[in-house]
């Protein structure tokens, strides 16, 4: 479960929420009144301010798309023609 820490910045987590909807990732937000930076938490790690916060969502979103790509029922090739 993805924690999302609210910053001081609306518009940050604003954002932060829709990328997470957008990859259909479980979140929740925390609003504490001491948090001054905006913050998300991923298995245990911490991940301090939007560069951080871009940089992982990005992981997630390949490891999604990686994951999403062979849920069907369909075989793929690679460019060698290699059923992978």
């Amino acid at each position: 479960m993805l924690i999302l820490y609210a910053g001081k910045e609306p518009h940050e987590t604003e954002w932060v929420q829709e990328m997470l909807e957008d990859l259909v990732l479980a979140y929740q937000v925390e609003h504490e009144s001491t948090v001054q930076e905006i913050r998300l938490e991923s298995n245990d790690k911490q991940y301090f301010g939007m560069e951080e916060i871009k940089a992982h969502i990005e992981e997630l979103a390949k490891l999604k798309d990686a994951w999403d790509r062979f849920q069907g029922d369909s075989c793929y090739c690679g460019d060698d023609g290699e059923i992978i």
